[in-house]
């Protein structure tokens, strides 16, 4: 779904990256009638019918005709909609397992078939691509398949915003960017806004699509900003005093790299793999409690400018180390590989 989060964006940079450093590859992308629209600048096809299809089975056979009609070499595709079987070898992707864990709470007869499903369809791929060792060892926890099975590519930064950007809305302002999914922790971060917010001159801006976890009244100081063009967010980066990353167990870290490379300082969870990712850049909380969201923002607002500085530094050199070039690379070797006989 467009602006559904990190998969849907690790997809983009990666489409971006391919044609123009490996122009000899062909891509074709299967879309639906919800998302081709999206797709647009890409070459594609679209399965009718495929977004009101509610038997899993029927899905995987209308995806199995078309790759052989297609007459494609690989299969990447997004984990929680990997094809069980598929003429061709197939390699998935998660940047967001959490989204797994909603399907293997269980709660009827086909979730527990679609579960079963996604265990099948690990095992029966070629390689599995995660964004971070944090992530390849959570996904241990959950699936049946060997270590080396699952490929780390790290998410890249977008690099092409180099220069200062306007600021397009009032300053001084707090930012949180990201889908209003419940791992956004949302919730948590609106308390916390609450409670400091007479002692603060700073508005909450919120950038991202209306996830399930969207609330339904926001409350004062809030801006909400639902899409936001790479330049204009940029921007908002670069001119806020703070970007606050609650996730409560984010696997990739793209938003807090993102918010480091454009000069942010960033409140993040010690969590996940933030610490990986990130190391020392961020004003870590603890981000199942309110309080301490709180007090982490107050503190990082009245950080001492030597520190501030230093932070921001260290953040821009972490984050420019992260390529979406590196991660197409990584991606490649993943779709060399055979599925194990």
């Amino acid at each position: 779904m467009p602006g559904s989060g990190e998969e849907e964006y690790f997809l983009r940079c990666l489409l971006r990256t391919f044609s123009l450093e490996h122009p000899e590859i062909e891509l074709v992308l299967f879309t639906d009638p919800v998302n081709d629209v999206a797709f647009a600048s890409w070459q594609r096809v679209c399965l009718e019918g495929a977004e009101r299809e509610t038997r899993f089975s029927r899905i995987e056979h209308m995806l199995q005709e078309i790759v052989q009609a297609e007459q494609v070499d690989r299969l990447l595709t997004p984990f929680i909609t990997a094809p069980v079987h598929c003429p061709v070898p197939t390699v998935p992707y998660i940047m967001e397992p959490e989204m797994l864990d909603v399907t293997m709470e269980g709660g009827g007869f086909w979730i527990n078939r679609k579960v079963k499903d996604l265990v099948r369809a690990a095992q029966n791929a070629a390689a599995l691509i995660v964004p971070t060792e944090f992530a390849r060892k959570r996904m241990l926890r959950t699936l049946e398949i060997p270590m080396n099975k699952m490929v780390v590519a790290p998410p890249g930064v977008n690099h092409a915003v180099t220069e200062p950007q306007p600021c397009t809305i009032e300053t001084p302002y707090i930012l949180t960017v990201g889908p209003t999914h419940p791992h956004r922790n949302t919730e948590r971060l609106l308390q916390a806004f609450e409670r400091i917010r007479d002692k603060i001159p700073h508005n909450l801006v919120v950038v991202g699509e209306a996830g399930e976890a969207e609330p339904a009244s926001w409350g004062p100081r809030v801006l909400r900003i639902q899409r936001c063009p790479s330049e204009q967010l940029a921007g908002l980066y670069q001119h806020c005093d703070l970007v606050v990353c609650p996730l409560l167990e984010p696997c990739s870290g793209i938003s807090v790299l993102e918010a480091l490379y454009c000069g942010a300082r960033v409140v993040a969870g010690k969590v996940g793999a933030i610490p990986e990712v990130a190391r020392s850049a961020p004003v870590y909380c603890e981000p199942t409690q309110v309080s301490s969201i709180a007090a982490t923002i107050l503190y990082a607002l009245n950080e001492e400018e030597p520190y501030r500085k230093q932070r921001i530094r260290s953040g821009k050199q972490i984050a420019g180390e992260y390529t979406w070039s590196r991660c197409t690379e990584r991606v490649l070797i993943a779709l060399r590989r055979r599925p194990e006989t």
